[in-house]
């Protein structure tokens, strides 16, 4: 017979499997019904549309910053702007990088050996949310300090 401490951690333990068990249940079934037309799931296609924008307009910020394309020397504020479009272009890259993982290439779904590839993107979706959502913030965060120098520099 248990003393009621440890029949109550028993409980405990086995009420936190559960609910562990049944948030990752619900997470893969989301992930695998919001896999789209792209073989992305949907959360993730707007993190791709952001990185790539990002990318795209940090690339040519970049680009207009260039010495040569300028004639002279960068001044102090336009270094730190460049330096931040740069790390903006890195995390977009990485964040570009990490969506790769989830495409699935498209099936009619009609047979279970054509639904495991979506099963596992929606699993890896799960697995990697935080991950995703970590490169994603930093890429935000990133951004917001490029806003502010470039205005600053307005100023």
């Amino acid at each position: 017979m248990l003393d009621p401490m440890s029949a109550l951690n028993v409980t405990a333990a086995a009420v936190q499997f559960v609910d562990f068990s049944f948030k990752c249940i619900t997470g893969i079934i989301d992930a695998y019904q919001s896999i789209s037309r792209t073989g992305t799931p949907a959360a993730f296609e707007k993190l791709q549309v952001a990185a790539e924008r990002m990318l795209s307009s940090n690339s040519r910020l970049i680009k207009s910053l260039n010495q040569d394309t300028l004639l002279r020397e960068l001044s102090d504020s336009e270094t730190d702007v460049s330096d931040v479009a740069t790390e903006c272009v890195a995390l977009a890259t990485t964040l570009l990088d990490s969506l790769e993982g989830f495409n699935v290439l498209e099936t009619d779904g009609s047979k279970w050996s054509e639904k495991l590839p979506t099963l596992k993107a929606a699993i890896k979706a799960v697995w990697n949310r935080d991950k995703l959502v970590s490169l994603h913030q930093k890429l935000k965060s990133s951004r917001e300090e490029l806003l502010y120098l470039i205005v600053l520099d307005l100023r």
